[in-house]
């Protein structure tokens, strides 16, 4: 809303905005959560990424994930289209075999026409 309403101020276009969002159909999203805080410390360091993390007051980029039952997933990404994003880029962030099945299922499902 912020850069729509500078943009518009302006006299310029809406800006597109994108969004890579990892997405996991998972019970144990603190253990998801957990893995992915491990995995990718690296880039909690960037100092890009710590700032764009530091405005959105969470501690590390797991913390974004959208993880839970399939109305979960629904619900996070529609937050993600409501907060201004015209781009989403979805990753499935899985921890095991059986969360990256049905993550990918879900997403079968979802986006047939």
């Amino acid at each position: 809303p912020l850069l729509t309403a500078a943009s518009s101020a302006a006299g310029q276009p809406s800006p597109r905005v994108v969004a890579l969002v990892g997405i996991c159909i998972t019970q144990e999203i603190d253990e998801l959560r957990a893995h992915a805080r491990e995995v990718n410390a690296m880039y909690d360091t960037f100092a890009s990424y710590r700032t764009a993390l530091d405005r959105e007051g969470v501690e590390s980029g797991a913390d974004l994930l959208v993880a839970g039952d399939p109305d979960a997933i629904v619900e996070g990404l529609s937050a993600y289209v409501t907060s201004g994003v015209t781009d989403l880029r979805i990753a499935v962030s899985a921890r095991t075999n059986d969360e990256r099945k049905a993550t990918k299922a879900f997403l079968a499902r979802e986006l047939k026409t």
